[in-house]
């Protein structure tokens, strides 16, 4: 089942709970089939957007620690990518990424 078949059918079911039609069209495994995808559709998007979210989390942490002038010699460098690591990581584990990615 497409994307845009499974939100159609799950339009219809609301509409038809809100009783704004009178039958019941869908058969509760196409429901079923229907919000399994749309499911899965909203957490690869939510696993994109908190991605992103981490990068940028990661930047910024990086520059309020003071290392936004540049690095002066290569452990910096290292401390400073360590710093992100660790950010990113606790970031995944707070949203349960770190089974997921």
């Amino acid at each position: 089942m497409e994307l845009n078949t499974a939100i159609e059918i799950l339009d219809y079911h609301q509409d038809w709970r809100l009783g704004k039609r009178e039958d019941m069209i869908h058969e509760p495994k196409k429901l079923t089939e229907a919000l399994d995808i749309v499911l899965s559709e909203v957490k690869k998007l939510h696993i994109h957007n908190v991605s992103n979210c981490i990068s940028d989390a990661g930047l910024k942490e990086l520059y309020r620690k003071g290392y936004n002038d540049g690095f002066n010699n290569k452990a910096d460098e290292v401390l400073a990518s360590d710093l992100i690591d660790k950010r990113i990581n606790r970031v995944k584990k707070n949203y349960g990424m770190d089974r997921v990615l």
